[in-house]
């Protein structure tokens, strides 16, 4: 019964659907680099990842909240996200200072098409 009302209620409350999902996906990225830690390998380049993952999506939550950001502004948000999501180990250490740069221009992009210059 605990159970069903649970699903119930966030069900009809997305805020707390969300929470209760980041959760579980924290723990799995501070589990990840426990592992990491202990066969001994580099978790600073993945802790940057997962910092950087946060930070595209609290860009594409302020592109699509503010509305006034273009369709290839969040194409090409949705792209560089997938694309960070999608790296492996050995490929952090090339691509993250590109990425972190590509997330400082489209930070950049959309409050400029929101401030109307």
């Amino acid at each position: 019964v605990l159970l069903f009302v649970s699903y119930g209620y966030l069900q009809n409350h997305p805020a707390e659907k969300v929470s209760v999902l980041s959760w579980f996906e924290i723990m799995y990225q501070r589990w990840q680099i426990w592992v990491y830690d202990i066969v001994g390998k580099d978790v600073v380049g993945l802790k940057q990842k997962f910092r950087l993952i946060q930070y595209y999506q609290e860009l594409i939550r302020t592109a699509e909240n503010k509305k006034c950001s273009d369709v290839s502004l969040l194409k090409e948000l949705h792209e560089s996200y997938i694309d960070i999501r999608a790296l492996s180990y050995d490929e952090l250490a090339a691509s993250l200072p590109e990425l972190s740069a590509r997330a400082d221009e489209i930070n950049v992009k959309i409050f400029a098409q929101c401030s109307g210059s």
